[in-house]
């Protein structure tokens, strides 16, 4: 491998780290286990005017969709989870449904609702 490629890769790994500290800083989500055919409760704190992101992964999953907006911020679906950002200077709970779609692991059709209890706080 050449050192310019070295490099590129180096630099692509810094400014990926420095993206995911910044995320942190805003928000906290605990690591959960989503269940296929199941509502699971998901927790987040998320600070005032900042967002927040949850990921799921798992083999199967064809997409995400928000079943319940929230209601004093927006939720929005990723390929792989869902992002939260509360409206400006809210504080306080908020809730959303995200599901997953997909197969389980003997390829029958299945979803996950993932219900979001969501703590807005001050910074």
């Amino acid at each position: 491998m050449s050192n310019h490629l070295k490099l590129i890769l180096v630099l692509l790994t810094i400014s990926f780290l420095a993206c995911f500290e910044a995320e942190a800083k805003n928000c906290n989500i605990p690591n959960y286990l989503a269940t296929w055919g199941q509502e699971m409760p998901v927790y987040m704190t998320v600070v005032k005017n900042k967002s927040c992101s949850s990921s799921v992964f798992s083999t199967g999953q064809t997409s995400v969709v928000i079943a319940t907006p929230a209601k004093n911020g927006i939720a929005t679906a990723l390929s792989n989870g869902a992002r939260y950002k509360p409206n400006k200077d809210f504080v306080g709970s908020d809730e959303f449904v995200f599901v997953r779609n997909g197969l389980d692991r003997y390829g029958n059709p299945q979803e996950s609702r993932l219900r979001v209890h969501v703590s807005v706080v001050n910074e």
